[in-house]
């Protein structure tokens, strides 16, 4: 993983080990990054595709840290101090959050149908896929585990595609989201 200046005149390389990496993202005070070690897929092979997980490095390098076995696509939580993680449980696609350290693991959404989910940077909305469409709600961290989907009755469910939408993602102040299509 490299960090790359605006000007793309100063790069820097956080992990030398060789590996198959995904979805780094700065926690919101810019000094750790989060990201996931793959295990490689057909296409790159799985060469250099052991220890899988989700690790933390600081921004401005040094040793890799092993936070959880469990998970995909991290996110640092708006005040730092967690990581939500798409996650399966009972089988079903979740929404998970984990501490630093991957303990106090809790579950917030359980998708009947969802392929994706991605909560806001703000935490106040939850975006995600369902056959094929894009959903939001609003976001409010119960306690308990949610039942998302697109006939929830627990949450205001809104349909925002109209042929299909993947790929959900956030703007960076949450104003925004967007999905693809095609």
């Amino acid at each position: 993983i490299r960090t790359v200046s605006a000007d793309g005149r100063t790069s820097r390389t956080l992990t030398t080990r060789r590996g198959h990496y995904a979805s780094p993202r700065y926690s919101p005070d810019g000094t750790q990054i989060v990201y996931r070690r793959t295990g490689g897929d057909p296409m790159r092979g799985t060469t250099h595709g052991r220890d899988q997980g989700i690790y933390l490095v600081s921004a401005a390098g040094g040793q890799s840290r092993l936070v959880t076995t469990q998970g995909t696509d991290p996110a640092f939580a708006r005040n730092g101090e967690r990581l939500f993680l798409q996650v399966a449980e009972d089988g079903k696609p979740a929404l998970a959050s984990v501490n630093l350290t991957g303990g106090d693991r809790r579950i917030h959404l359980i998708g009947e149908n969802a392929s994706q989910i991605v909560l806001s940077p703000d935490e106040r909305y939850v975006a995600w896929v369902e056959r094929f469409n894009a959903y939001v709600a609003p976001f409010t961290a119960t306690g308990r585990a949610t039942t998302l989907g697109s006939a929830s009755t627990e949450v205001p469910v809104r349909r925002v595609s109209r042929d299909a939408g993947e790929g959900p993602h956030w703007s960076a102040a949450a104003r925004r989201w967007f999905w693809w299509l095609g």
